[in-house]
């Protein structure tokens, strides 16, 4: 009976310990840089209150410290990361009133691809503590070909890093950047900082690029700018600024920046980051969202005339279904047109947290390339080609593999995309040696497939080869 009533009571001081015990707070954010060997560079960041740790006293400081355990899966659930490690901080005496943020960051390489990040934060000096987190996310792939822009990285100051100075997580290509992973601006006179790398510059925008950052409110609305202009010294180039929001009421607000070439206006690379105002002197003002006609009084296709909405809709057809083709072929106005084209157009935008359409860009950049470097005498623009079909529909390739003329084969080339239905690949050649590359066989769906194209197109004679016959579409 003394046995049950000891345990009774271990229970009870247990479960009344659990209750007490002090949550952990803590906040975490990424960007994503371009890595090497076909990698990207995951940052990591994390934020956490000075109070949120329990502190003991070793000599005379008083020393807190946060545990965090990372684990990193990739999609088919293969650890591809485990790391412990402490945050510490020192003082000297008990912290108990909140003053500072607390910051680490940690680096992944990883490549392209689906992930799953589970996090398990304790407090080593109160085991009752635990944090869990579970966060899904995507690792984007670099290397296409046109400016490309890292992801915009909120900072607390960014600073030259002095020879002198001991080595930090923090710095990169000569700079102190302190992350800002609450994504906060606080202060009667705010300002943001920011921090982003550009890549491909030299190569596809020449000399000089035209530099802007756009300040939306939460409801989209354009509320502050500034732009200049930069000369171009490589391909990768640093890019960071600051900007005062010293006017604008607290609230939530997305800054954009953008960098475009001067040798061709339709290359710009943009970025995005969602960030939140905090100024005691001016509080959030209420805005009603817009509503859709107002979004789209306010897009490009609002002022397209027919002949432009007709040669878009065209460039679109590869992705068009049939049912919107139908659809377009009935509409008899302008304005119709140019409804239907915004709507086409948004349903496709796969991240409306930004200010632009991705999916857009993506595929006006692919015509851009295909009319650059497919267009032929026999075809005419680039974008009408397999290849610039196949670009437009699947996107930039993730590698690609080129087999020159060698006596009497045939140049040809394997576009592999590693995410795209588990895994596909597109083969072409050169039938006529007109720099013509036709599409002979893939392994994707609802396209031309022939396993032996090797030997039917590559390696076969000119007269056979135009004898041969075309695979079938699956």
């Amino acid at each position: 009976m003394m046995k049950m009533f000891i345990v009774m009571i271990l229970c009870a001081l247990l479960s009344i310990a659990a209750l007490q015990a002090k949550p952990i707070s803590f906040t975490i954010d990424f960007g994503q840089f371009a890595g090497k060997n076909g990698e990207t560079r995951v940052e990591v960041y994390y934020a956490y209150p000075d109070t949120t740790v329990t502190y003991s006293k070793k000599g005379q400081s008083y020393i807190g410290q946060l545990q965090i355990h990372q684990v990193v899966k990739n999609s088919d659930g293969t650890i591809v990361d485990d790391n412990i490690w402490r945050l510490e901080n020192i003082s000297d005496k008990p912290v108990v009133v909140h003053s500072m943020y607390h910051y680490s960051q940690k680096v992944l390489l990883l490549k392209p691809g689906s992930y799953a990040m589970s996090l398990e934060i304790t407090d080593p000096s109160d085991p009752t503590t635990l944090a869990k987190r579970d966060i899904p996310f995507t690792v984007r792939s670099f290397g296409k070909p046109y400016i490309e822009a890292s992801d915009l990285q909120l900072s607390h100051g960014i600073t030259t890093v002095d020879t002198k100075e001991k080595k930090s997580h923090f710095i990169k290509h000569g700079l102190h950047v302190l992350p800002n992973p609450m994504q906060e601006i606080v202060g009667t006179e705010p300002v943001v900082t920011t921090y982003c790398e550009l890549y491909n510059v030299k190569k596809y925008a020449g000399d000089t690029v035209a530099v802007m950052y756009r300040i939306f409110d939460g409801v989209r609305r354009l509320v502050a700018s500034k732009e200049y202009t930069r000369l171009v010294g490589s391909d990768t180039m640093i890019e960071h600024t600051s900007l005062g929001l010293k006017g604008l009421p607290s609230g939530v607000y997305f800054i954009q920046m953008s960098v475009a070439s001067y040798k061709n206006a339709n290359d710009v690379a943009y970025s995005t980051k969602k960030m939140y105002l905090l100024n005691p002197a001016m509080p959030p003002k209420m805005s009603a969202p817009y509503s859709e006609d107002e979004l789209f009084s306010m897009s490009e296709w609002a002022t397209m005339g027919e002949k432009t909405l007709m040669d878009e809709f065209e460039k679109a057809q590869y992705i068009v279904t049939k049912t919107e083709s139908e659809l377009f072929a009935e509409l008899a106005d302008v304005k119709a047109k140019q409804k239907f084209m915004y709507r086409f157009w948004f349903t496709r935008d796969p991240n409306k947290e930004t200010i632009e359409n991705e999916r857009l860009l993506e595929y006006r950049r692919a015509i851009q390339y295909a009319e650059i470097h497919y267009a032929n005498p026999r075809i005419g623009e680039g974008w009408r080609t397999d290849m610039g079909r196949v670009l437009c529909k699947y996107g930039f390739p993730t590698t690609i593999d080129r087999g020159n003329v060698v006596a009497e084969s045939k140049a040809y080339q394997t576009w592999y995309y590693d995410r795209t239905q588990g895994g596909i690949n597109f083969n072409f050649v050169d039938i006529h040696n007109v720099n013509n590359y036709v599409l002979v066989h893939s392994n994707a769906i609802n396209e031309v497939r022939n396993e032996n194209w090797m030997n039917v197109y590559v390696h076969k004679s000119r007269n056979d080869m135009n004898n041969s016959t075309n695979g079938q579409r699956r």
